[in-house]
């Protein structure tokens, strides 16, 4: 993996894809918590938010991950980013909404929420990132990533004590931005 993100770096035209089938089966795990089950009408599929994400990653300036650890979360940010632009054009579409989120459980995908609600946190989680980039990062992980806090410490590279205590204040951040009683996940949830 490390050789083919420096080769990535040096330019290698065959590394992104050679690391792609490296990490599919991760990235697809993570598209498919971003996205739920399908439903039958469903759109956007997994896949589709996989593609559009590694495209994203493949225009990216900035290609100076140093693992897969930073590899995933670049991945992750770049999922976010393409829920957040999809769920602006629904809401464009819609033209009003202005719903804000009144539940929000770990367990429930970002895409499943209006788009007022999924652009509510995408707002909240970057205004996070202005006063603690690693809670937010911890944020982005969980809510579009779907990564448990032990694996978010292994992304970070922290211990899992700090990511627990970044995890609770997120929380407390976002319950207060968008002013409404969330329910981000039971005690029970906040060890997967």
């Amino acid at each position: 993996m490390t050789q083919l993100l420096q080769a990535w770096r040096d330019g290698d035209a065959a590394a992104p894809d050679q690391l792609l089938a490296i990490l599919y089966d991760d990235l697809k795990a993570l598209a498919t918590h971003n996205l739920g089950a399908p439903g039958p009408r469903a759109t956007f599929q997994p896949t589709d938010l996989l593609h559009e994400a590694y495209l994203k990653l493949l225009g990216s300036a900035r290609r100076g991950w140093e693992d897969r650890r930073h590899f995933v979360s670049a991945a992750v940010t770049a999922m976010r980013s393409v829920i957040v632009d999809r769920a602006r054009a629904r809401a464009s579409l819609k033209r009003g909404g202005g719903s804000t989120p009144t539940s929000l459980p770990i367990e429930t995908p970002v895409t499943s929420l209006q788009p007022s609600e999924a652009l509510a946190v995408h707002e909240a989680i970057t205004k996070l990132e202005a006063i603690d980039p690693r809670a937010a990062s911890v944020l982005t992980l969980r809510c579009f990533g779907g990564l448990s806090l032990a694996e978010a410490a292994l992304v970070l590279d922290l211990p899992e004590r700090v990511v627990r205590r970044d995890w609770e204040f997120a929380r407390r951040w976002l319950r207060n931005q968008l002013q409404s009683s969330i329910d981000l996940g039971d005690s029970h949830h906040e060890h997967t």
